[in-house]
């Protein structure tokens, strides 16, 4: 498994995913403060997908002992603003693999690393995350979205509106731990620094 912390968050994917921590990234770092905003989590997954997932906490955190709210959207305007991000990670994608191209070592070296089919690899993963993002049908978007209460609606209502903003061979996902299906990823506990899926 592999670990990230996000939002107060500890998040596991799977060994063989090759996953991006985005705002952590070099290629994000250079483009960012031109006004776009990146997903948290770009994977390419082991089934020849792209997952772009945000995350947003609600629930309840504690900094210096003191309580801290994260304020919620309505659910039009929290989803306009996931499909911002969405929309500026393939931008992003797209402009970081344009500038890696430019140079002939690069774009030889990515034909050396597509047969490998090593896409851990930093060019690489830009290389192949732009091919799968031509394909509608492998694009994989989530929002996964920590809530104090059970309140389905808002999810439910959050959903839709991101689904009217993509393509409709997208697959379109709304989750939280408590309602996370068999997803091959997930959240442990707060204070874990491995947690356990």
């Amino acid at each position: 498994m592999q670990y990230f912390r996000e939002s107060d968050l500890d998040f596991y994917f799977p060994a063989t995913w090759a996953v991006r921590s985005f705002d952590q990234t070099k290629a994000f770092k250079s483009l960012s403060g031109h006004g776009l905003m990146g997903v948290d989590f770009i994977a390419l997954t082991d089934d020849g997908r792209i997952l772009l997932l945000e995350v947003k906490n609600y629930r309840p955190r504690y900094k210096h002992d003191r309580e801290y709210r994260a304020t919620r959207r309505p659910p039009g305007e929290l989803a306009d603003r996931v499909l911002k991000k969405f929309r500026d990670s393939e931008r992003l994608i797209r402009t970081v693999n344009a500038a890696l191209r430019r140079r002939w070592w690069v774009r030889t070296w990515l034909r050396w690393l597509h047969f490998r089919r090593d896409v851990n690899n930093t060019y690489a993963f830009w290389a192949e995350a732009e091919r799968r993002l031509a394909d509608p049908a492998k694009r994989w978007y989530g929002l996964w979205m920590e809530t104090p209460e059970r309140n389905t609606d808002y999810d439910d209502a959050v959903a839709r509106h991101l689904r009217r903003g993509l393509a409709e061979e997208c697959s379109v996902f709304v989750t939280e731990n408590e309602r996370s299906a068999d997803y091959p990823f997930g959240i442990g506990e707060d204070n874990s620094p491995h947690p356990l899926p």
